[in-house]
């Protein structure tokens, strides 16, 4: 979103900062659970950010936190505003 269209995250209730402290929180409290490799929910080791995985049983299990933007961008591009 531009500033020119007055429109922001914030204005329209989104808190970054309290997202990042929500999401290091939960990182805190799941890092205390840490399970065994070979295990049930043991956390596997990736690079990056944006999403995990976890074991579970003979798979794997991605866990992921993603804000709106390209949602929005999607449904506004179909048309499709209803379901947002």
């Amino acid at each position: 979103m531009s500033d020119g269209d007055g429109l922001d995250y914030a204005s329209s209730g989104v808190d970054i900062d309290l997202e990042a402290a929500s999401v290091a929180s939960l990182i805190g409290a799941l890092s205390k659970s840490v399970r065994k490799s070979g295990t049930p929910g043991a956390p596997v080791d990736l690079p990056g950010g944006f999403g995990g995985l976890v074991e579970f049983g003979d798979n794997l299990l991605a866990l992921a936190t993603d804000g709106v933007g390209s949602k929005l961008q999607i449904a506004n591009e179909l048309g499709q505003l209803a379901g947002v």
